[in-house]
């Protein structure tokens, strides 16, 4: 037969007009799609779906699902009915439905617990029958070690690839990461990675994928031109230059950035009169690697890099040889930046806050403050769900018999949806974690808690300044940065010799006015804990 869509509609039609479900099924697909000279109608498809769903057809039952995740076909957006539909779908053996079952017990969405070894389970079962998104999420979980899986980057590399080559976007990025790393028994191959990216940037089906891989390119790109020496008209400056680069923006910064200067004051630099400080700030991706390598190309003597993991990731892929002081951000050991605190070994050093490592200290605050909370939100940035200290997290909260809902937010719409998420599902109090997009926003997040009378509880403290309810958090002063590490770089020490620091002190900040404003009832041991009470 030749192909034509115009007579399988035709069909399709015949077949759904006798009540047949693959007719109606299939039929859907052509209304949703636009296909065989029908005009595009989501509700059609949806109605269509409907038919074949109730006749037990499980590729309509995978479709129903999708449209009441997304809201589609005039459909409300119900994650319950979601994954009532999925299940439907997963019982009767189909790859996709299982795969969708597995992301919302990955989630916990839909009413359903939130359950590692569910969606282990579920991605193993679709992965086996040749479901590309399941083994890209199979990947994953051998990659972090979750689920009851053993951590074996090996077979993370093995099922990257197999989903990789079926044209799994977020299984390309994946795999072109372990070329360009030289993991999971791969060679080192910046132009297999380059490949890859340029796949998974050409693709339409996910969107952050897209975003994701296009990053990574113009991060290879910058990587590349700032591996060869600096023409040789450029001059170095007169006097020292400090380079700063920030993952927030002026505004969202500008209590650290005022007392980075105060302490350069109080150590007698002087801006303008013996140091140059070079301010930038991005919390885009691809900008901040630009600006680093920009920081390189005009040779500052230091590179301080403040605020989340980007932006010290972003100098050290700029330069091996400027020194970086890191400040703040996640332990540097731990993500590759470093060998060692006591002994970095290369051009990186500093501070880290171990922000989100103290989650379990905020979650047993928030719980003397809501002791009957029985659910609790935490809201991570990309990737956070597979972070270790999440699933340090998880256990804490599962050991002290509370649920913790975990949602990844990659856009300040995540974030609201997250919300009307909690609200829904009755949290009784929410653990915001530290990353970029959550910070830069934080009066909306305030805002949006005060809303919908959500207990918060933040991993930084301007938030208790601005209105939040709590925040719980290391202290390390500018003043030691700046004495410790930029004023002895300064003088010529090497960053290699200087250990990376790690707060000693912490700091509870409770704002007793947003306490009133929710009707909470302070107890006294929070009262005595906090080193500051905002009235």
């Amino acid at each position: 037969m030749p192909k034509d869509d115009s007579e399988a509609a035709r069909h399709y039609k015949l077949a759904a007009d006798n009540g047949e479900s693959w007719g109606q099924y299939n039929l859907g697909r052509f209304y949703q799609n636009g296909r065989g000279g029908l005009t595009q109608s989501d509700r059609e498809a949806a109605r269509l779906y409907r038919l074949a769903a109730d006749q037990g057809h499980e590729f309509a039952e995978v479709s129903l699902g999708f449209f009441y995740e997304t809201g589609r076909g005039g459909l409300p957006k119900d994650d319950l009915e979601a994954a009532g539909f999925y299940k439907r779908a997963a019982d009767q053996g189909n790859a996709a439905g299982r795969n969708n079952l597995g992301r919302f017990y990955w989630d916990g969405r839909g009413g359903l617990p939130q359950s590692d070894q569910e969606a282990a389970r579920l991605f193993q079962l679709a992965a086996e029958q040749g479901h590309a998104s399941a083994r890209g999420w199979l990947g994953l979980l051998y990659e972090a070690g979750r689920g009851g899986l053993p951590q074996d980057d090996a077979e993370a590399a093995r099922l990257y690839g197999l989903a990789a080559e079926q044209g799994d976007p977020f299984a390309q990025n994946k795999l072109a990461i372990f070329y360009e790393e030289g993991r999971g028994g791969l060679p080192k191959n910046i132009s297999e990675a380059t490949r890859l990216y340029k796949l998974a940037a050409d693709q339409d089906r996910n969107p952050n994928a897209k975003r994701l891989a296009r990053e990574a390119l113009t991060r290879l790109t910058v990587s590349t031109a700032v591996a060869s020496p600096p023409a040789p008209s450029v001059q170095r400056p007169a006097m020292p230059m400090i380079g700063y680069l920030d993952t927030a923006a002026p505004s969202a910064n500008r209590f650290g950035i005022n007392a980075f200067r105060s302490a350069l004051k109080e150590a007698g630099y002087i801006e303008g009169k013996n140091v140059a400080i070079d301010f930038r700030w991005s919390n885009n991706r691809p900008e901040m690697y630009e600006l680093a390598a920009d920081m390189v190309r005009r040779q500052v003597d230091v590179i301080v890099a403040s605020g989340a993991t980007l932006a010290a990731q972003a100098a050290k892929a700029a330069t091996d040889a400027i020194p970086i002081v890191m400040v703040g951000g996640p332990d540097p050991v731990k993500i590759g930046l470093a060998k060692s605190l006591n002994r970095p070994g290369g051009n990186l050093t500093g501070v880290t806050l171990i922000l989100n490592q103290l989650a379990g200290k905020r979650l047993e605050l928030l719980l003397d403050l809501v002791p009957n909370a029985t659910a609790i939100g935490y809201l991570v940035g990309i990737n956070g769900r597979a972070d270790a200290d999440t699933q340090d997290l998880l256990d804490a909260a599962g050991g002290k018999g509370r649920e913790l809902i975990v949602i990844e937010c990659r856009s300040m719409a995540d974030v609201e949806a997250a919300f009307e998420q909690l609200s829904q599902r009755q949290a009784g109090g929410l653990i915001v974690s530290a990353f970029p997009l959550i910070f830069n926003n934080r009066n909306k997040v305030v805002a949006l808690a005060a809303r919908y009378k959500i207990p918060a509880i933040y991993a930084q403290s301007p938030y208790a300044h601005e209105g939040g309810l709590m925040s719980y958090m290391g202290q390390i002063s500018m003043r030691d940065v700046v004495n410790q590490y930029v004023g002895r770089i300064l003088k010529g020490d090497k960053p290699a010799d200087l250990p990376i620091q790690t707060p000693t002190r912490f700091e509870l900040i409770l704002n007793l006015r947003t306490a009133k404003q929710l009707g909470l009832s302070v107890p006294r041991k929070i009262l005595v804990t906090a080193d500051k009470v905002i009235e």
